[in-house]
């Protein structure tokens, strides 16, 4: 594989770590810090940027980097991560400034969902970015979705104050032990995210609980958080166990298939006489125009290659004002490459070197 440089105009050569976020995020080798001036787009990449899938709902993905080792995660995110050797982090102006091209494309009434491939509130100015998105004309409404674990009293209050309005919590049990197993970190601690909870709450900030249910390992602590939910008055939108390419794998854990997945979610919503099927609750999502793709699965296009990838031995092209991450590249910063598209859902397009 190629030898990425460590530095370039895609990365700051003065950046440390602590400059970005706190120690508390291990952060990749390299820091690609996109803005403006790196010529990189902000559609077309899984880890960072704005994803439109057709929807009133955009996702918002500012930075890439995560504080837990999820045993189930689907993106291998955290600081035991196999296959990233990439920190994205999107300056806040730039951000904006596409965030508010893509939203007069949309139209009006739109949400934005701050979300990431890691932990979204561990964004170094995520609270400025929720507050510069909602002045935004089109922007209805600002979601969130998180772990948990830096939901300290002092941050919830800024959130708050910051304008959002929903949060979807990442909750897999009550027990310390047992959640302390499914985030892989043994400085995880429930009352966080428990504490936070009752203080959105208070000041009518939404709430939806998000867990994962891997059968036969959380299945008690699953119906523990539907009591809980229906208790507390909030959602619960239970997660399906799946495993893809570069997905952490649980030993001895076998994926459902969706019929048995959603067969038993029809036992528990008997069982406690609550919605816990997706379509059977509130659903904000309406129909919006697409934003256009420039090339699609098949074409073969030219990109230049503007920084290391998200996933080793990728690297990062541009092309037609999108990103292409491409798998088989040996060139370099600045270099010219010929890529065949073989995947271009929602604007999120990958290639391979030709």
């Amino acid at each position: 594989m190629h030898k990425v440089p460590r530095t370039g105009p895609w990365l700051s050569g003065k950046t440390r770590r602590d400059e970005v976020i706190n120690s508390s995020f291990p952060m990749a080798a390299s820091i690609v810090k996109i803005t403006r001036e790196s010529s990189i787009p902000l559609i077309g990449c899984i880890a960072f940027g704005i994803i439109d899938r057709g929807t009133s709902v955009l996702q918002v993905r500012a930075w890439s980097g995560c504080n837990m080792n999820c045993a189930f995660c689907s993106t291998d995110g955290g600081p035991s991560s196999k296959f990233h050797a990439t920190t994205y982090i999107v300056d806040l102006d730039y951000l904006i400034e596409e965030v508010e091209k893509v939203v007069g494309f949309k139209g009006e009434g739109i949400e934005i969902n701050i979300d990431s491939v890691g932990e979204p509130s561990g964004y170094p100015e995520i609270f400025s970015l929720i507050s510069q998105v909602k002045l935004i004309p089109g922007v209805a409404r600002i979601s969130m979705q998180t772990n948990g674990t830096l939901l300290t009293p002092d941050r919830v209050t800024r959130f708050i104050a910051a304008g959002l309005h929903e949060v979807h919590l990442s909750l897999h049990s009550l027990h310390d032990e047992k959640a302390k197993m499914l985030f892989g970190m043994s400085s995880y601690q429930v009352k966080v995210p428990l504490a936070a909870i009752d203080q959105f709450l208070s000041r009518g900030v939404e709430i939806k609980i998000t867990p994962v249910w891997i059968p036969g390992s959380n299945d008690e602590d699953i119906e523990e958080l539907i009591m809980f939910a229906k208790q507390k008055g909030i959602v619960i939108a239970i997660q399906k166990y799946e495993e893809y390419k570069f997905s952490r794998r649980m030993k001895g854990i076998k994926q459902l298939t969706y019929w048995k997945f959603y067969k038993q979610l029809e036992v528990w919503e008997k069982k406690y006489e609550m919605a816990l099927i997706y379509k059977k609750m509130k659903n904000t999502y309406l129909p919006r125009p697409r934003l256009p793709k420039p090339f699609v699965k098949g074409d073969k296009i030219r990109a230049v290659i503007k920084a290391p990838g998200w996933i080793l031995d990728q690297m990062l092209g541009v092309a037609d004002g999108r990103c292409v991450s491409i798998t088989g590249c040996q060139a370099g910063i600045g270099e010219s490459v010929r890529v065949k598209i073989t995947e271009d859902g929602n604007n999120l397009f990958y290639g391979t070197a030709l």
